[in-house]
């Protein structure tokens, strides 16, 4: 991330919360590390930032997950709503918004000779390799419409990175890694001034932001947005 010139990270490890990951905000050299969870629900993933860090597990019903990191003054995107893992309670409400485009999800449905070709691409250029794997979300888009008619609700870009790919257990490739992915897809947030060098004060104001709606996703892999 520092040698792609990155400003910010926001990382969502599994737990409800993961207190290690929640409790990750940091400076590392100049990119600001903003540490959240991704909340495995009765209905689907939720990932969450901006929460206080409890003394309990965050509870596994959807609106009073929801309703907990609102109230803390956080955010909360509904994961990857269309993946295998699929988000199943659509009556929930209040949420800050959607993960409309998830470079995992469009991975993961493509076919075995579009993986194949991926694994041939990658080597030579590993952008146009990803890029490649990309898909018009069709139904993530429906169903931001339809939350928008009932409020403001933000659609963003996610990566769910894991830069592993497992072949057996003791065997695993950093593939696709992180710098490949931190170049496909990125979010710009429009702060009113220069990252404090307080950690928890930089990261207060790029959520402030995104609670905003004051961001934009961008596909990167051709050229800079």
């Amino acid at each position: 991330a520092n040698s792609l010139g990155l400003d910010f990270l926001i990382l969502t490890d599994h737990g409800r919360p993961n207190i290690e990951c929640a409790n990750s905000t940091a400076f590392y050299d100049d990119v600001l590390l903003i540490g959240g969870s991704e909340f495995s629900l009765n209905c689907g993933h939720l990932a969450a930032v901006g929460f206080q860090v409890p003394g309990y597990i965050f509870p596994p019903e959807p609106q009073e997950a929801i309703d907990d990191v609102i109230a803390d003054g956080g955010i909360c995107f509904i994961s990857h709503p269309f993946d295998r893992i699929a988000w199943t309670d659509w009556e929930v409400e209040n949420f800050t918004g959607i993960e409309v485009l998830s470079a995992s999800s469009c991975a993961g449905k493509i076919s075995i000779p579009g993986f194949f070709a991926v694994l041939v691409r990658y080597p030579f250029n590993a952008n146009f390799a990803l890029l490649k794997t990309l898909h018009y979300p069709v139904k993530n888009i429906k169903m931001w419409n339809h939350f928008n008619r009932m409020g403001n609700y933000y659609g963003i870009y996610s990566l769910d990175a894991h830069a592993k790919l497992a072949l057996s257990d003791k065997i695993r490739f950093r593939f696709p890694s992180y710098r490949a992915m931190f170049q496909i897809l990125n979010v710009y947030v429009k702060v009113d001034q220069d990252f404090s060098p307080d950690a928890g004060e930089s990261a207060a104001a790029i959520i402030s932001a995104l609670k905003k709606g004051a961001f934009f996703n961008v596909i990167e892999a051709i050229a800079p947005a």
